[in-house]
Order: structure tokens, then C-alpha cells, then sequence
């Protein structure tokens, strides 16, 4: 990580001071979880991103491992809020890449444009009221001095091989960003998801972001995704960066990950979905048609992956980061490659806590 957060320094020093735009690691660092989940004044003043979070044990009916000895060096809860504050980072870096797509192959338009625009990450002065009833004018319109157009940044400042590990990023979190942030499912637990993990009972009213009709959506975990990437933004932005390591790997997320992409990229027919979610995670997973085989192991704080597929073309990876984007898009191509031969059938070989 020192490689990548010096580089993520030569790109923020060409940056200006007040511009709208930073540079920031796919993986994010320790110091920065530490501090997503002390960003303050998210829905009162004075409070913390990590103290909304549910206790690990009622959000997920266990004490997940997040690696790395963090149980160890922090506690149980503070470990599970530097995992699901992990979690926020990587579904706001899904929502940048989704936006990048997106304004590249449809152009500038209101919603491509609304997508990017800044979400409100604080609250106002003197906190949210817990009900509708008590807002006043002020709080009503405090999402408007929040506002600002949408954000354009310059790819051309880091070069293309690094686009694996870094990314160019808004400062302040964008609408996009924050819903796939909020949407996540979780790398170290294979059934729940972000939402599971945020105590919506003790969350204050927020004007737009608070069901109140049958056809609203809860949105208040965008806000609390918003307030954790201005924590971790302001830790790379910082003089003094402590806890400069990568965040570890759950025990868990190779297995968790590998299950997932097969349920997302296979053909619906070739995965029993009973069946298969109430027995994942999977440590090994094969595919076989009468053409190609896939096999998927999960090898440590990774994922191996061996591919024979027609015309006598074969593939194997290991040892990648199965947080890396373009490591989750390589595997994809291939579990659908090889579903897309017809007939194939799924083998699982052994689950992950056998």
C-alpha cells in the first residue's frame, strides 16, 4: 500500500488545493476506516458514522472476522464498524465506476449529471429533529447549501496502469456513489447486507432520505455512506496519516465472493437457488459443459481460478485481490464463457466451514 498511497500523493499534489477532485485507493487503509467511522456530525451534532452502526452480534446474529487481528487490536465492535465502514468505500468506488461508464458511453444529460452531483454528509446545525414535526425552515433547506453542480475530473492525471488500484474521485460524495454504497452486500458475511447493519431505529428524520410514503425508499443510510467517504477523504487529505496498511481480507470474502459470482453470472437454471444460499458459502465451485470447465477455489485471502474453455484456449488466475473491480469483472467473463457453452451443470465441492 506505501506504492499505492505515494503515487495516490504525486496525483493529489498536481490536483488543486480547492478543487473538487482527490485521488484515492480502490483498497482503502486502515487510518482511513478509522476515521469513515469517526466522521462527525452525520445525523446530530457531535455524533460519529460508527455509532449508528447495530451491534455486530444483533445486525448478524454472530461476531463476523474481519482479518487481520482487528477483533484483536480494536474490540469486537469497533472491528465491525471498520469492516462495514470497508464495505461503504467499495460500493461508493462501484458507483464512480458505474457513473464513468455510464458518462462515457451516454454523454452529459440530467440524469447522468444528477447521478454526480454531491449528496448531502452532515447534518445541520443542531442536529436532525427525531420526528417530521420537528423541522423548522432552516433544516428544511439545509440540503440546498449542501448542493453543487456535478463533478468532472481529468483521467488523463493518472496513467492508464494504475487505474487497477486508484481512481480519481469528488471530494464530496456523489448521489451515485452513495446509493451503490448503501445497496452493498457484504464481502464477510454471505446472507446480509449494509442495510442489515444500520440502526434505522435511532436514526433522526432527514427530509428526503426518511420513508413517509408507501412508494418511499429508507435513504438515510446514503447520508451515513456520504459522511463515512468525507471521513476517509479527509484522512488521505491529512497531514498525518496513521494506520497507513490496507485494510486486511475477511477470512470469509474469497468464498463469500466466488458464491456470489456464480449466483450473479451463471445461467439462472444452472444454480438451485434454495439450495444454494442456504448451504453457501463455498470454498470450491466447479462448472463443467461438455466444451469447458471452471473451477473456483477459494485459496486463502484469494481466489484461484482454472479455466478450459473451446478451441483448445486455457486460463488460470490466483493470488489477486478479489477487492480489485477488474479482478471480480475477469471472473465474471468467465463463469458466463463458460454458461453460455449450454448444458452446464454446477458442482459444489465443498463449502467454506466444512
Amino acid at each position: 500500500m506505501n506504492r499505492v498511497l505515494q503515487k495516490i500523493h504525486e496525483v493529489n499534489a498536481k490536483l488543486p488545493a480547492d478543487g473538487a477532485a482527490v485521488a484515492v485507493p480502490v483498497v482503502p487503509t486502515l487510518g482511513m476506516m478509522e476515521a469513515a467511522a469517526d466522521a462527525a456530525d452525520v445525523f446530530l451534532e457531535g455524533d460519529r458514522a460508527g455509532g449508528w452502526l447495530l451491534p455486530a452480534m444483533e445486525a448478524l446474529e454472530r461476531v463476523p472476522d474481519p482479518g487481520g487481528d482487528l477483533i484483536g487490536r480494536f474490540g469486537e465492535q469497533r472491528a465491525f464498524e471498520l469492516a462495514v465502514m470497508a464495505e461503504f468505500w467499495a460500493g461508493c468506488i462501484a458507483g464512480l465506476d458505474e457513473w464513468t461508464r455510464k458518462r462515457g458511453y451516454q454523454g452529459s444529460d440530467a440524469m447522468v449529471d444528477g447521478w454526480f452531483s454531491p449528496i448531502m454528509d452532515r447534518c445541520p446545525p443542531g442536529g436532525w429533529p427525531m420526528t417530521k414535526d420537528g423541522l423548522d425552515e432552516e433544516r428544511e433547506n439545509f440540503w440546498k447549501t449542501l448542493k453543487g453542480g456535478p463533478f468532472l475530473h481529468d483521467s488523463f492525471l493518472v496513467p492508464w496502469i494504475d487505474r487497477d488500484e486508484l481512481r480519481i474521485a469528488p471530494k464530496r460524495c456523489a448521489s451515485i456513489m452513495a446509493m451503490r454504497a448503501a445497496q452493498r452486500e457484504l464481502l464477510f458475511d454471505f446472507v446480509f447486507s449494509i442495510e442489515d447493519t444500520v440502526d434505522f431505529q435511532r436514526i433522526p428524520f432527514v427530509p428526503g432520505r426518511t420513508i413517509e410514503h408507501r412508494f418511499d425508499y429508507e435513504e438515510r443510510h446514503y447520508v451515513l455512506a456520504a459522511a463515512a467517504w468525507r471521513g476517509a477523504v479527509s484522512w488521505l487529505l491529512g497531514a498525518e496519516r496513521p494506520n497507513p496498511e490496507p485494510m486486511p481480507v475477511p477470512p470469509d470474502a474469497p468464498g463469500v465472493h466466488l458464491s456470489r459470482l456464480v449466483y450473479h453470472n451463471a445461467e439462472r437454471k444452472t444454480v438451485d437457488v434454495s439450495g444454494f444460499w442456504s448451504d453457501g458459502p463455498y470454498a470450491k465451485i466447479v462448472l463443467t459443459t461438455e466444451e469447458a470447465r471452471l473451477e473456483l477455489l477459494a485459496e486463502g485471502v484469494s481466489t484461484r481460478a482454472t479455466a478450459s474453455l473451446p478451441g483448445g484456449r486455457f486460463f488460470e488466475m490466483s493470488g489477486f485481490d478479489v477487492r480489485l473491480p477488474w479482478v471480480e469483472d475477469d471472473l465474471a467473463r468467465l463463469v458466463r464463457s463458460v454458461s453460455a457453452c449450454g448444458g452446464a451443470r454446477l458442482e459444489v465441492v465443498s463449502t467454506l466451514h466444512e
